[in-house]
């Protein structure tokens, strides 16, 4: 009997044991399918994400965190962030690392916006590629918007009209459709350069300059949205503008529908892109070609023949609801999922394959693209 009653202990215990296995296993299975992208991850502290923008190198991914100020400074908060992608090390601080770094004397002389607040704030102000020009709110008129060369031993600048509402608004963060902001893209010619700006009482406006030259004489100005769009007979109201081709004529812009185009400058015609879903973000790769993501994953798009084909199916607008940030080389996407179905996530991918590099550099068809051309950079 004792014999027994021992054998029916020590069988409970193995069963126990294995119950307690199966259910850690469990565990660890759905904690895994939690967020199935973890190792893509680089950031994960909740907070909703504004201000995000690659280095001109495309060596570091620069974002804020709008949990108390937003702006270039934040007066010793230090909620941006630059994730360096050769070391994969995460670098905080309370000032936008992308800003020129310019003296007193050479602000004053550009009329770089400064306000005193609390501690001193300044406009935003975008580098071209070759960093020789800068796109930045002048302080007088307040939030026009002022071009200079840095190059020019004078300070040779220039404060672009007012009257195309041409404006640089205010001060607190971009790519963020919650605050009064603009945002700069440069052409690699580093020639031209489009501003879209979100002010509430104008709405967006999206403006083109470009003949900058060594700006002894104001570029040419167009503002786009006053001009208006029309694609196919059907008006088209630019809200959203992801990325400008090299020589600056081309732009890949969405409207408020989510209807994805690249529309031409010069000739005032745009181009419907059939994507699945919404795109929330976008990049040309040559003046012929662009990547995208949709609902359906990553893509690639080649413009003369209007072929698309897919590179990877898991980078969705799903993941990136928040917006896709390409790096200027073509090489890295971030995803932002916006918070949405859980906290503010960043996910980082290296897009990689022999048949992405085929597709930057010849013109076969793009159909013999396959699915899996797209790698994580590996977090430590």
């Amino acid at each position: 009997m004792t014999s027994m009653i021992r054998g029916l202990i020590k069988s409970n215990f193995k069963l126990i044991a294995v119950l307690i296995a199966i259910g850690m296993l469990f565990q660890g299975q759905v904690v895994a399918q939690d967020d199935p992208n973890e190792k893509y991850r680089i950031y994960d502290g909740g907070y909703h994400i504004t201000s995000m923008k690659w280095a001109n190198d495309s060596s570091r991914f620069v974002y804020q965190e709008n949990n108390q100020q937003t702006g270039v400074h934040t007066g010793g908060v230090n909620n941006w962030h630059q994730y360096v992608v050769s070391n994969q090390q995460d670098i905080i601080s309370d000032f936008w690392p992308l800003q020129p770094s310019l003296t007193t004397n050479q602000q004053q002389t550009l009329e770089l916006l400064n306000i005193s607040t609390p501690y001193v704030q300044t406009s935003f102000a975008f580098s071209s590629p070759n960093n020789r020009y800068i796109v930045y709110g002048a302080q007088n008129p307040r939030y026009a918007i002022g071009v200079a060369d840095l190059q020019s031993p004078t300070g040779q600048h220039q404060i672009l009209d007012e009257a195309s509402e041409l404006l640089a608004g205010g001060l607190g963060a971009f790519n963020d459709a919650d605050n009064t902001a603009f945002e700069v893209f440069w052409s690699s010619d580093n020639d031209t350069f489009v501003t879209i700006t979100n002010v509430p009482e104008l709405s967006t406006r999206i403006h083109h300059v470009g003949n900058l030259g060594n700006l002894t004489s104001p570029p040419i100005i167009r503002n786009l949205t006053n001009e208006g769009m029309a694609i196919a007979g059907s008006a088209f109201y630019a809200l959203e503008l992801f990325d400008i081709s090299s020589d600056g004529n081309l732009l890949l812009v969405k409207d408020q529908t989510n209807r994805f185009a690249v529309w031409n400058v010069s000739s005032a015609t745009g181009t419907l892109i059939a994507a699945q879903g919404d795109v929330t973000g976008a990049t040309f790769l040559t003046d012929q070609r662009i990547m995208f993501v949709d609902q359906a994953g990553l893509k690639h798009f080649h413009i003369p023949s209007s072929r698309i084909a897919v590179l990877n199916l898991n980078i969705t607008s799903t993941l990136a609801a928040g917006g896709a940030y390409f790096s200027p080389n073509g090489r890295y996407v971030v995803t932002y999922n916006g918070g949405v179905g859980g906290p503010a996530r960043l996910y980082l991918f290296e897009i990689t394959g022999t048949n992405l590099a085929l597709f930057r550099t010849d013109i076969r068809d793009v159909n013999i693209l396959q699915a899996q051309n797209s790698h994580p950079v590996q977090n430590p």
